[in-house]
């Protein structure tokens, strides 16, 4: 309990005296309720939720990933108790579906069968390689004629037509040597390693490709799920599969040669007999994952059905090579500050107005949560969205450095960019930088696409920008606090009868 100093009772008394229950209002023109809410948003308690999200528990919170599934419980878990009605229906959680396409570990392999009967299957990844691109299912069959080195002199005047190329990996003219192959009716090629060839980036460029294929690519459906198909014609597709040196060193010792160029001398008819096969995980590689919604509705019955969208989206990029990107900036550091919001909005009480908190997911893979949003928006019957704030890295740089867009240099600036404006000063930011040429790039692109005024508050790019470096240690909770006081003074300054957005 906080000392009272005996100098302060007399005026106490007189409040007492007087009936005064609320504090006066600030001498900034602020209500008694806004300044209690406004001193709810503390840097310490939004420190402690940006340490949890970007720790290494949440593994960078991929989309999809168990990480993404705890980070939108623990939020959930939060607005249910401060009060927040649920937002997606009678959830807080609105479900959407994204095509998952990456290979199927446990399904998948690369098979060659030599004349004598003998069967060799390789694992991919350890054994073969193959790049992000070619993730489709599909199985291919087909007998193998060498390539030399996948030169022009090894390739052209000779037909390939239905068989598998096997050539030496060059380090050169990889896309040249498909584009021959091709022309000359190949259905794919195989790579095989070269012990003298001392590109050590391409093969990890090759490896990187190999770690794209197993986690996968993430993709909207432009169409009815049960209408779409992940599969690919083997005969319209042409394969590339680079043998490591574990996978090339077992097939040598079936065939009992180790020497490569003479394995892949041009032209040669090799009696041996190749198998591509490539599954996707699940039905159809189709997946369900979650925004987070939580509705605060307003007071008054005309005014309430006006609804102000605030935005942040809460994934980050997961793990790679073994290393976890936590993403404390990008995004814990909006996730939390929409948190303190949520804490400052229950403190507050019913505005005039209503208010919806969206966390969404999928941004890093294309702004997909919030384009599942806008075309299926969850507003209670009657309801509008009249705007859009979006918040997106807002714990580094300087302490004073912020930008927003649209700015006023651009076609859509609005009343939310002058009501920054306005108020960005009580809150340490001198002057709002210009973020118009990030105006596709966030969330707040698709909340625009409604026909709604938005407003996107950013505070800029840095060295760990999508790098495990991304760390908690080097977040600026006082930042993160400011600016989402300022959220939330815009969100009070658009209670008026006559807005004008």
């Amino acid at each position: 309990m906080k000392k009272t100093s005996l100098y302060t009772l007399p005026v106490l008394c007189a409040c007492l005296l007087l009936g005064s229950s609320k504090p006066v209002g600030g001498a900034d023109g602020t209500t008694a309720e806004l300044e209690a809410a406004l001193a709810t948003i503390e840097a310490v308690e939004i420190g402690s939720d940006v340490r949890f999200l970007s720790s290494d528990d949440l593994a960078g919170r991929d989309t999809p990933g168990p990480g993404l599934k705890l980070a939108a419980r623990f939020i959930q878990a939060r607005i249910q108790r401060l009060g927040f009605k649920p937002g997606a229906g009678e959830d807080f959680l609105q479900e959407y579906p994204l095509r998952h396409r990456a290979i199927d570990l446990s399904r998948s392999a690369f098979s060659v069968e030599t004349s004598a009967g003998e069967s060799l299957r390789l694992r991919f990844d350890e054994d073969y390689l193959f790049t992000n691109g070619e993730v489709w299912d599909h199985t291919i069959e087909a007998g193998l004629i060498g390539a030399g080195k996948g030169e022009r002199e090894d390739i052209e005047g000779r037909d390939y037509s239905g068989k598998w190329a096997l050539c030496v990996d060059s380090g050169r003219h990889a896309g040249l040597r498909r584009r021959l192959l091709m022309q000359a009716g190949a259905v794919g090629v195989i790579v095989l390693p070269n012990a003298e060839l001392p590109d050590q980036k391409r093969r990890e460029k090759i490896r990187r490709s190999a770690m794209w294929a197993k986690r996968g690519s993430i993709e909207f459906p432009e169409a009815e799920l049960e209408k779409v198909t992940v599969e690919r014609p083997a005969a319209d597709y042409f394969h590339q599969v680079y043998l490591t040196e574990a996978g090339f060193n077992q097939l040598a010792a079936r065939i009992g040669s180790s020497n490569v160029e003479e394995l892949a001398i041009p032209g040669r008819q090799l009696d041996w007999t190749a198998k591509d096969e490539r599954f996707l995980p699940g039905e159809g590689g189709v997946i369900e994952v979650e925004n987070v919604c939580g509705f605060w509705p307003g007071s008054e019955p005309e005014l309430a059905r006006d609804v102000i969208l605030i935005s942040a989206h809460y994934d980050h990029v997961g793990t790679r090579d073994g290393k976890i990107y936590n993403g404390a900036d990008d995004n814990a550091s909006g996730t939390s500050g929409l948190l303190a919001i949520a804490e400052a909005l229950a403190t507050h009480g019913p505005l005039r107005r209503s208010v919806m908190l969206i966390w969404v997911s999928a941004e890093e893979k294309g702004l997909f949560g919030s384009q599942a949003w806008v075309e299926s928006p969850t507003l209670p019957p009657g309801s509008r969205a009249i705007c859009n704030i979006n918040i997106d890295m807002i714990g580094r740089n300087e302490p004073g450095e912020l930008y927003i867009t649209p700015s006023e240099n651009h076609r859509k600036f609005n009343t939310l960019g002058k009501l920054a404006a306005e108020f960005s000063p009580l809150e340490g930011f001198e002057e709002l930088g210009d973020a118009d040429a990030y105006y596709e790039r966030s969330d707040h692109a698709n909340f625009a696409r409604m026909g709604i005024p938005v407003a996107f508050l950013f505070n800029g790019e840095h060295e760990d920008y999508h790098q495990p470096t991304d760390t908690y240690e080097k977040i600026d909770t006082d930042k993160i606090r400011r600016v989402s006081r300022l959220v939330l003074r815009m969100i009070a300054a658009l209670q008026s009868d006559n807005l004008d957005l």
